[in-house]
């Protein structure tokens, strides 16, 4: 999807969505042409895209298409026509314009998102609290080593029991993985999802009534109490209750026997008694509600290890002034405007009049709070 908007006096916001190859880029050089035709200066026009090499096909588009209208009076018609516009300047008058944009290549904004947010951060760098020096790190070498850093100071930092707590409420109790290891995993691939989230989005778990010890006691002596006369009903049965009394309520649930009485089928073509399915019914409730409850207590743990690990590995970064294109976007989206409007066009030395993105659809939240 690619959006097109201005803000002169011909605002207007334009959305093209359709697949790859269909023209979503000629769509985007058209209205960059158009704008250059209607007076814009280059450098009051932000094309961007999500790679290096489709900026530089943008360009490239741009540069032909303006040239060859320039050179050659077919080329010239075919550009009126596929910009569709009623008035269009003459050919040497493109040629004037092609030399202005050459000249002005420097200052073009033709490019990646993250590259036009580092023009933004490096004039912005007290506002933002960066570090003096700071610099991008490198994602292949410098940023698992200052990953790996953060978590030994999580380790060295937090008390041994609050770190222990956490790796076992983490891990179900069933890990056999090293600290070092879970640590080193859940962090890996969970750290982005933990910055694009608020701290109540990890206990959104439904509240599901539960049994207190004695009342548990009860039900699992009822179970237990219960007679079956149906052999391949009782061995189920059998089994069921063994995990209930162990505690193995995911193996429980995973019963087929359970199954059926869950999907409210029949057992072998057979009816199950009334009382085994009453007795059954606050069983799998209760089931339920605890392996919630033990979903819920790891992805609260995991949020507070994430907490931690952020703290670090914030320290870590800013230490040893490295920041990730990402740490630039989330900077710029959490700045209150009232603190960058006034100086934006002063810093960046132009005025921003036109955005054109391409792939609008990849676009995150923080990208998206930081163009707005």
């Amino acid at each position: 999807m690619t959006v097109l908007a201005s803000r002169d006096g011909g605002a207007r916001a334009v959305e093209i969505r359709a697949s790859a190859g269909t023209g979503k880029t000629f769509q985007l050089s058209n209205h960059f042409l158009d704008a250059l035709l209607d007076g814009a200066r280059p450098d009051q026009i932000l094309a961007s895209t999500f790679t290096r090499n489709a900026a530089g096909e943008i360009l490239e588009r741009i540069l032909i298409r303006l040239a060859r209208a320039a050179d050659a009076q077919p080329e010239w018609q075919k550009l009126q026509s596929e910009l569709e516009r009623l008035h269009m300047p003459d050919r040497a008058a493109l040629a004037d314009l092609l030399e202005d944009l050459t000249k002005s290549l420097h200052r073009l904004r033709i490019c990646t998102l993250d590259s036009f947010f580092m023009q933004m951060a490096e004039s912005f760098s007290l506002e933002l609290g960066l570090p003096p020096g700071w610099r991008i790190l490198d994602d292949d070498t410098e940023r698992p080593a200052l990953h790996l850093q953060a978590i030994e100071q999580v380790l060295d930092r937090e008390p041994h029991r609050t770190v222990v707590k956490l790796v076992r409420l983490i891990s179900g109790g069933r890990s056999t993985r090293s600290v070092n290891d879970l640590l080193q995993a859940n962090t890996s691939a969970l750290y982005d999802l933990f910055r694009d989230t608020q701290d109540d989005a990890w206990e959104q778990f439904e509240k599901l009534p539960r049994l207190n010890t004695v009342e548990l006691k009860d039900l699992l002596l009822a179970a237990g109490d219960l007679h079956i006369a149906d052999k391949r009903l009782k061995k189920q049965h059998d089994a069921a209750v063994d995990d209930a009394f162990q505690g193995q309520w995911e193996a429980f649930l995973e019963r087929g026997l359970v199954q059926k009485l869950i999907n409210g089928d029949t057992y072998y073509g057979k009816p199950v008694p009334d009382n085994v399915q009453t007795v059954y019914r606050r069983l799998i409730q209760y089931a339920q509600s605890e392996l919630v409850q033990s979903l819920a207590a790891q992805t609260v743990a995991t949020r507070d290890l994430l907490m931690r690990f952020h703290r670090e590995f914030e320290r870590v970064k800013h230490h040893n002034r490295r920041l990730g294109f990402d740490d630039i976007t989330r900077r710029l989206s959490e700045t209150s405007e009232k603190e960058r409007q006034p100086a934006f066009e002063f810093r960046l030395d132009s005025c921003v009049a036109h955005v054109l993105l391409d792939e609008f659809q990849d676009t995150s939240l923080a990208q998206w709070n930081t163009l707005r």
